[in-house]
């Protein structure tokens, strides 16, 4: 949960974002999640799962417990990993996990001289062999920040990432006492000798459990046996299943106990309970009582409670005085305001999202501001390999799901037939290199109406047409991206610069020429049989697009080869989702990467390669750079 809310506050503040993973996880909450989309993984090796502004690129595994994970799918996933950081080229590497094959992680992007960070939320890390690559260290509490000092590393605190829209109730009922996820190491023992005293005590009062990794009803059955009294059930105990939405669950808590014995960086819980002004009893160890400050009680155990495996359980009377005081907060609304409000300002004042946003923004920048994805991956391989050897290649080959592997190029034309690839957003002339290299004989035509691109073109084999393609003929402002002017748009909601240095009213803009790309399709239909379409427009896509469907032309289209840009420009996913659907009706709609074949941001010797990459094909540049039938297409618009 953590994670995840993390990555959509970075794409919102302009990080892109590329996931890998695996359909495995450690808690109840992914297994859920992925549950919702057993019919796209059932026999696939790799697979890709967007939700909301998170873009999942997954390694199929037959168990969804990570624990569980067969020698196979680790290798799969690895060689999925590899495939990515080598394509994507990112600037930073974050991620979690402690266990030996996690290590591979930080490793893999120290060969490249790509920075990593690691997000570290438990006590449970030993040793520092798992940190040997890794260059910063994020957690959410002072008190994890201070645990990991013996250990000779101070992780750098940041805070929590909740929400608020997903935990907020609607309607406040404020009648239960609230136990989330019981278990030994949560303290369940605590929470069952708390409901035993209260059934007796205060049988009105009323706890929830909400299930998660524990059992309840075994539990129970144990807890009271060892106790002297063996319970299948508690008269004030109602047992809720585990569930995504909290927020009626939220709105039935009057308190949340969270008595936890093991030592916890800081329950996200907490933090959901104080900005929803619910006052929490928690154990005084670990980092819970850091969450909380003056927004609850703080339970002292004796020491013997907090060892493993978290069985022994503190004596009934040590718990009266805390059983006095649940009951005065039932009957003294006073006193409950009291805390409610101590709680409520608690969650405003240390768990607001966008201060947590800033610090974690505040440690990325200064990592991400190196942009190590635009160096040579291979030469800092060789470098870092005892043989003077790379392994990006062969791993990246190794990568066959359709789903997730690079565009196979390949369009074979019957005899008689022709083709063209028309590129949209051609930016430094990347993807006509890309294309024609692979399918010399189709004819190219690239439209790019950003001057500071243009000198890129003279040796690229297409046509270049110096306008912008979008839904219609005339002229349209355009602004630009100064920073490596591949964020600049027609469209005025896009976020130009996304790494948010430079906001778009301080872009400069142009006006430009456009040309109606339906119409131009409509034409070139009479002279080819085969039509590829590319579009990298920044925003300006889904236009162009939903204008081709209008018009019934996007059967005339052999593939449409698309980067899409709903999550930069404020457009709903639902939108996306619905073109994408009708799209795929009538022809083959796959992803686009150019960026191998790009020279713009890179070192002259990127130039150089390109150059002779398209020399060795043997290709005549001339022969693209001038259609006929364009010029008349022209001429007659």
């Amino acid at each position: 949960m953590s994670i995840r809310q993390i990555l959509i506050q970075l794409t919102k503040a302009g990080y892109e974002i590329e996931i890998v993973g695996a359909t495995n996880f450690d808690s109840d909450l992914g297994v859920t999640w992925i549950k919702d989309h057993q019919s796209e993984i059932k026999d696939k090796t790799y697979v890709n799962i967007t939700e909301n502004e998170l873009h999942h690129q997954l390694a199929v595994t037959k168990s969804t417990y990570r624990h569980e994970m067969q020698h196979k799918e680790i290798t799969n996933w690895y060689n999925l990993y590899i495939s990515r950081i080598e394509e994507f080229k990112p600037d930073i590497v974050f991620f979690y996990g402690g266990q030996p094959v996690d290590y591979l992680i930080p490793h893999e992007a120290r060969r490249r001289n790509i920075p990593s960070a690691a997000y570290l939320v438990n006590g449970n890390y030993q040793g520092v062999r798992w940190l040997s690559d890794v260059d910063v260290v994020v957690t959410d509490t002072h008190a994890t920040a201070s645990y990991y000092k013996e250990y000779g590393f101070s992780p750098t605190p940041c805070g929590k990432f909740i929400d608020t829209k997903k935990i907020i109730p609607k309607e406040n009922k404020r009648e239960n006492i609230l136990f989330i996820n019981p278990s030994l190491a949560k303290g369940v023992g605590v929470a069952i000798q708390l409901a035993i005293l209260l059934e007796e005590k205060r049988p009105d009062i009323k706890f929830e459990v909400v299930k998660s990794r524990g059992d309840w009803d075994i539990l129970l059955k144990e807890i009271s046996t060892h106790l002297g009294s063996p319970r299948d059930s508690l008269t004030n105990v109602i047992v809720t299943p585990n569930t995504n939405d909290m927020r009626e669950v939220y709105g039935r808590a009057r308190i949340l106990l969270a008595p936890s014995l093991w030592w916890e960086s800081g329950a996200r819980v907490l933090a959901e309970s104080m900005l929803c002004g619910i006052p929490a009893i928690v154990t005084d160890h670990g980092g819970n009582p850091e969450m909380i400050k003056e927004g609850g009680i703080k339970l002292i155990l004796p020491k013997e409670c907090y060892e493993k495996p978290y069985n022994k359980l503190p004596k009934m009377e040590l718990l009266s005085p805390l059983v006095d005081l649940i009951c005065k907060m039932y009957d003294d609304e006073s006193v409950y305001k009291n805390y409610s409000d101590r709680a409520y300002k608690v969650g405003k004042r240390e768990h607001n999202i966008e201060n947590s946003t800033k610090r974690l923004m505040n440690l990325f920048n200064s990592l991400v501001n190196k942009r190590a994805g635009d160096y040579n991956h291979v030469e800092y391989q060789k470098i870092n390999h005892k043989h003077n050897l790379h392994i990006s290649e062969i791993a990246v080959k190794s990568i066959k799901n359709k789903e997730i592997q690079k565009n196979k190029l390949i369009h074979e034309l019957a005899e008689g037939e022709k083709g063209i690839f028309i590129d949209c957003g051609g930016f430094d002339g990347c993807s006509a290199v890309k294309f024609i290299l692979q399918n010399p004989q189709f004819d190219s035509l690239t439209f790019e109406p950003n001057p500071v691109l243009w000198p890129y073109y003279e040796d690229v084999p297409t046509t270049l047409i110096k306008k912008a393609a979008y839904t219609h003929d005339g002229e349209m402002t355009f602004t630009i991206d100064e920073t490596d002017a591949d964020g600049s748009s027609l469209v005025e909601s896009k976020k130009i610069d996304w790494h948010g240095k430079v906001p778009n009213e301080e872009c400069p803009k142009i006006e430009v020429q456009c040309v109606n790309i339906a119409r131009l399709i409509q034409r070139a239909s009479s002279y080819y049989q085969k039509i590829i379409l590319k579009l990298d427009i920044e925003g300006a896509e889904y236009e162009v697009l939903e204008k081709l469907i209008e018009q019934k032309l996007v059967k005339n289209i052999t593939t449409i080869y698309a980067e899409f840009h709903w999550h930069k420009c404020g457009f709903s996913q639902v939108r996306h989702e619905q073109l994408l659907s009708t799209l795929r009706q009538e022809t083959q709609v796959d992803e686009w990467d150019a960026l191998d074949f790009s020279i713009h941001t890179g070192h002259l010797s990127k130039s150089t390669v390109r150059a002779k990459m398209i020399d060795k094909q043997n290709i005549n540049k001339k022969e693209y750079q001038n259609l006929d039938w364009f010029d008349l297409y022209v001429r007659e618009n």
